[in-house]
């Protein structure tokens, strides 16, 4: 069953953040960085994001320098 959506105002912080750049992949740090969220409301927030079919997600390695 999909969530309804969410429209807090962290959530609208962090669509703001992202509509800068639209087409930018953006790391979960760069966000937290831009939008002054918490990881425990901004990863939320990005699932629910995905989940709805708003965003897309990818995970990756550190890079090992």
């Amino acid at each position: 069953m999909a969530r309804t959506p969410n429209r807090s105002r962290q959530t609208h912080r962090l669509l703001a953040a992202m509509l800068e750049q639209p087409l930018a992949w953006r790391y979960g740090y760069k966000l937290l960085k831009l939008t002054g969220l918490q990881s425990g409301t901004l990863y939320p927030a990005l699932l629910r994001l995905c989940e709805q079919g708003l965003l897309e997600a990818q995970w990756r390695e550190a890079d090992k320098t």
